[in-house]
């Protein structure tokens, strides 16, 4: 799966002239179409769980506790279906995908942001699986006990730190958005839509 850089694909973006000069305006919007929807079935294709919904109003009702629970522990979606998006960031989030035009009259290419770091890692190992490095932080508790967290950025002075190898079951959002497109004859009936003959 390819991931994105922000800052570099808007130069491919197809309302950009040289895009369109290059491919012709129907053709164009032809793949515009075609990535717009790959780039909604993808995003739809991932619940939200805690942050990323919006808190109940009643915060004394069950609804609540499910959120809360959903907030502090982070649930993860069953392996091999897609993830669940746990954030209302809208920048450092899964659904932040990006369709831009792929170098010929036949392509264009869908892929979300790349998360940590250059690599994108974080998009890949949901979509693949594999293993990774998590650096964490011990916290402990006023009333006792203590508690491994991700690390962040903040440190206290001789706060304990630890690597670990944590294992990812994949979870694909992006291939089975361009199987369920492919499926349902979007193409070709995108194509029309856009003002092309097949």
């Amino acid at each position: 799966m390819l991931t994105l850089n922000i800052k570099k694909a808007k130069q491919f973006f197809f309302d950009r002239q040289k895009v369109i000069d290059q491919v012709g305006k129907d053709r164009a919007r032809f793949l515009r179409n075609i990535g717009r929807y790959v780039q909604r079935t993808a995003r739809n294709s991932m619940k939200r769980r805690g942050k990323a919904r919006k808190p109940p109003k009643n915060m004394n009702g069950r609804a609540y506790e499910k959120w809360l629970l959903e907030v502090q522990n982070q649930p993860a979606s069953p392996a091999g279906t897609p993830p669940f998006t746990h954030t209302d960031d809208s920048v450092a989030t899964l659904k932040n995908i990006l369709f831009v035009f792929g170098g010929s009259k036949e392509s264009v290419i869908v892929g979300p942001v790349g998360l940590n770091g250059n690599k994108g890692s974080v998009p890949a190992l949901q979509e693949y699986g594999g293993t990774a490095q998590i650096k964490e932080k011990q916290v402990t508790f006023r009333k006792g006990g203590s508690k491994w967290v991700p690390q962040g950025r903040r440190l206290r002075p001789g706060q304990q730190t630890r690597r670990r190898t944590a294992t990812y079951p994949a979870r694909p959002f992006m291939a089975p958005a361009v199987v369920k497109t492919q499926s349902q004859s979007k193409f070709k009936d995108l194509w029309f839509s856009s003002g092309g003959s097949p």
